[in-house]
This record gives C-alpha cells, sequence and structure tokens, in this order.
C-alpha cells in the first residue's frame, strides 16, 4: 500500500487546474448524505452562470437609475450610440450591447459594487459566484448556521464553481477515466467526498508540509443526458459509502 503523498486517500489536494476533481460549494453536507444514502435519490451537477449574465445586482432600483442618468450623460456611450447606423450595420445589435455592457462597468465602478468577472481564474469565478448569490467557500454550509431560505439546500441540484462549458469537459473527462479505469483494472474509483481532514506527519520538521485527507468517501455513478439538447450529468450512490480510515 501506497503511505506516501502520492495516495489520494493520504493527500487529495484539489486544484481547480485538475479537471479530474469537480469541487461543489453552496451545499448542506447533511442534506447530500440523505438525499443520495438514505433516499437513494441523484444529483444533477449545476454550472456557475456564463460570464455574459448580468449579476443580479443590477437588478437594484439604485443601479437601474444610475444607468438611466448615465445613458444621458455619460460621453463615451453617447458617441458610441452615434457611430452605430442600424440601418446598414448587421452587427449593431452587438455592438450597442457590448456598448451598455461597458456602460454597466462603469456605473459598477461609481457605485462601488463588486468588480464583474470577466475571465475563467478561479479568485475571478469565485467573485462572479458572489455576485449571483452563490457562496464560493470551499468549507461546506452547516444546518446550524442561518442559511437563504429560497430551497436551495433541499433540491436536486449540486452546486458547482465551473462555467457551462468548463463543467462539460471535466466531466467528460472524468466519466471517460472511470470507464476506463472499471474495464481495464475492474476498479471503481468515482466518489464524492464529503469532509477533509487537514495535518501534518508529527514526525515531520516541515511545518508548511500538510496533508489534505478525505474523511467520508460516497462511491457514485456519474452519467451524462440530454435535455433540450444540452448535456447534464447525474450523480447517483454506487454502493455503501465508507470511512476513510
Amino acid at each position: 500500500m501506497d503511505v506516501s503523498r502520492r495516495n489520494p486517500l493520504i493527500n487529495n489536494t484539489v486544484r481547480s487546474t485538475n479537471s479530474s476533481y469537480i469541487r461543489v460549494v453552496d451545499e448542506l453536507p447533511e442534506f447530500i448524505w440523505k438525499h443520495l444514502v438514505e433516499e437513494n435519490k441523484t444529483f444533477l451537477l449545476t454550472s456557475l452562470p456564463p460570464l455574459d449574465i448580468d449579476p443580479p445586482d443590477e437588478l437594484r432600483g439604485e443601479f437601474l437609475d444610475a444607468l438611466d442618468i448615465a445613458k444621458i450623460t455619460d460621453e463615451e456611450y453617447l458617441k458610441g450610440k452615434d457611430r452605430i447606423n442600424s440601418d446598414i450595420d448587421d452587427r449593431a445589435f452587438e455592438k450597442e450591447a457590448a456598448l451598455e455592457r461597458n456602460l454597466k462597468d462603469k456605473v459598477r465602478e461609481l457605485l462601488g459594487y463588486a468588480p464583474r468577472a470577466i475571465n475563467a481564474d478561479l479568485s475571478s469565478l469565485s467573485e462572479h459566484a458572489r455576485l449571483h448569490d452563490i457562496n464560493p467557500s470551499v468549507d461546506l454550509s452547516s444546518s446550524s448556521i442561518p442559511v437563504p431560505d429560497d430551497g436551495r439546500y433541499h433540491d436536486d441540484k449540486l452546486q458547482t464553481l465551473m462555467l457551462p462549458r468548463s463543467l462539460v469537459a471535466s466531466c467528460r473527462k472524468i466519466i471517460s477515466k472511470d470507464n476506463l479505469m472499471r474495464t481495464e483494472r475492474g476498479v471503481n474509483a468515482l466518489y464524492l467526498v464529503l469532509g477533509y481532514l487537514s495535518w501534518r506527519d508529527p514526525k515531520s520538521n516541515d511545518l508548511s508540509s500538510t496533508f489534505l485527507s478525505p474523511i467520508l468517501l460516497l462511491p457514485v455513478y456519474l452519467k451524462e443526458s440530454k435535455s433540450r439538447g444540452e448535456s447534464q450529468y447525474e450523480v447517483s450512490l454506487r454502493e455503501a459509502p465508507t470511512v476513510n480510515f
């Protein structure tokens, strides 16, 4: 048995660049257990909203009022509108949308709102999640802490910290790797992990060397299906959970 850091049961570091893992955020561990194990139901993995979706805070009254004022006072916006001729320009709609999006970003800065995410690095995705009222913390929520009463923690969806295309790519890679492991080695290696133990080897003098060990392992299936032409990914329990001793 491999007892080194290479063994994922001893040190299982989940990096945002590793497409073999999918991080679940903003969920209740006890409900995940109840839904999958006790009730033998399935979950659908859910991505973050696309980056081009307007954040919900832009529906606030103060934002809409400030945007209306900016549309009649911002010189860059007004000059840009004058340069767009919708009668002869086939891309007039896209140009107007981009011009308004740029103005909205200016208003966000003016009102002191958090910047809108424009790329897919982890810090930007975390801020993008917050703007859409999704908690990006790696620490899963607890039922002992007040949570939003909007049903999000008691539905059949598992929230991830991935954009739609990235989620599809990761799921397909994980499914392919799982199929390969089962057919060539007869090994089921796909798990949903609830909880990690962060610890250091007491025999080591390296205080910065931290291990991250999974605690509760739920063996699962991950299956792809289609809904209205879009790929969706279903998680179901494969066999009884185990504790990683």
